[in-house]
């Protein structure tokens, strides 16, 4: 993929964001504020996929023979890189979901009264399965209630630490919120191997948007979704499952090997839409994640500012930008109803949001992702103020 723009001299030069920006396919009268839901491709990786069917389309024995060596060769080790983990150790999926399930089914070794350990913030799909699990087997899942919002880290380390028992084998936990919360990820994975436990991280809102580093955590299982941050194309995952760690990991179902590898699905499987993995990281390497990091957070500091200055607008996040993912505001309208306002700004103003009605908020989630320009943001500040007026001017009727 060819460079055609460069990187950002400065997280505030717009002239090379707006370069960015026209490389993706979005409607021009829409402003996308959703990629913690589902990202959007850039022009090169959905050429990627395009080329690849076409390719596979062909020519099917050739293009599966490149396109299988490509994955191998080109595709994994940038991700691999990317994470800060060796290639073999990697299983390309679908989504983060069918990676946590794996993940809840595949650690071998528990036994009846043994502990999982997790948090009141994690999404259900990295919940539900250890449940499962638990009703076979008689395990114990046990979630620790955490605060939102959130202004010390040790709010959030010292309620795990008081609740690890002897029985305590697993800790499960998000890298980044539903909602937005950084978790302090080094000191969770430091805590977990200080008591011997099994580390096991949801990353499905953190590649592509924070610096990723599975190795330096220590973890031994890490699954992502690729299609949120990373703009990766839809239906894309990756499960990382630490080298020294595959010898006490996996299902009934998983075949003999050496590598992560045996942990995908098996027979025949979307190539081409793997290849845009590879092309996806060498899009975000153009970039850089520092400079994509540092976008995100101005782009949502901006948006934070500006709907603090609307009567009755609570911003949810935390004031302290380490525990914070950069490009998640959390905010809840005056009036409450966040699922009605998401229709009323998509109906109205033509802005996609999502809301976060959980963990004792009935808030908005809105997306600032890079590819989102400051006169965007404004415009949803403008739309929400205008949608606060129309609330505060109409009676209360019984609620």
């Amino acid at each position: 993929m060819s460079v055609s723009w460069g990187a950002p001299g400065a997280v505030d030069d717009e002239s090379c964001w707006e370069r960015i920006r026209a490389r993706f396919p979005l409607d021009p009268d829409l402003v996308y504020l959703n990629s913690a839901a589902l990202g959007v491709p850039p022009d090169p990786v959905i050429a990627a996929v395009h080329e690849g069917y076409l390719r596979l389309s062909q020519d099917p024995d050739a293009g599966k023979i490149d396109y299988r060596r490509y994955n191998a060769e080109v595709a994994v080790p940038e991700l691999a890189a990317l994470m800060g983990a060796r290639p073999e150790e990697l299983a390309i999926n679908r989504n983060a979901s069918v990676g946590l399930a794996l993940a809840a089914d595949g650690v071998r070794g528990l036994r009846a009264g043994d502990e999982i350990l997790t948090t009141s913030h994690e999404h259900p799909v990295g919940v539900q399965p250890w449940r499962d699990r638990a009703a076979r087997e008689g395990l114990v899942v046990r979630e620790v209630a955490l605060p939102s919002p959130v202004e010390d880290a040790a709010a959030l380390i010292e309620p795990l630490r008081a609740a690890i028992t002897e029985r305590t084998r697993v800790l499960s936990f998000c890298h980044v919120t539903r909602g937005g919360v950084r978790y302090p990820v080094e000191e969770f994975c430091r805590l977990g191997r200080e008591h011997g436990l099994i580390v096991s991280i949801d990353g499905a809102q953190a590649v592509g948007r924070v610096p990723v580093d599975v190795a330096g955590y220590d973890c031994d299982l890490y699954a992502a979704s690729l299609h949120k941050w990373l703009l990766a194309p839809s239906g894309t995952g990756v499960l990382y499952v630490r080298q020294g760690f595959q010898e006490r990991f996996g299902t009934v179902a998983t075949p003999p090997g050496t590598t992560a590898a045996r942990y995908e699905e098996e027979g025949t499987f979307d190539l081409p839409t793997r290849a845009g993995i590879g092309v996806a990281v060498a899009w975000m390497r153009q970039i850089g994640i520092g400079a994509i990091e540092a976008r995100n957070h101005r782009l949502a500091e901006r948006l934070r500012a500006g709907l603090a200055e609307i009567p009755g607008m609570r911003i949810v996040n935390s004031s302290r930008r380490a525990l914070v993912a950069p490009g998640t505001t959390l905010v809840e309208p005056p009036g409450g109803d966040a699922a009605g306002w998401r229709v009323r700004l998509q109906e109205r103003y033509n802005l996609r949001v999502d809301d976060h009605v959980r963990d004792g908020h009935d808030a908005l989630r809105i997306s600032t992702h890079y590819f989102i320009s400051p006169a965007q943001v404004d415009r949803v500040v403008a739309a929400m103020a205008a949608e606060a007026g129309c609330v505060q001017a109409t009676p209360a009727t019984g609620v």
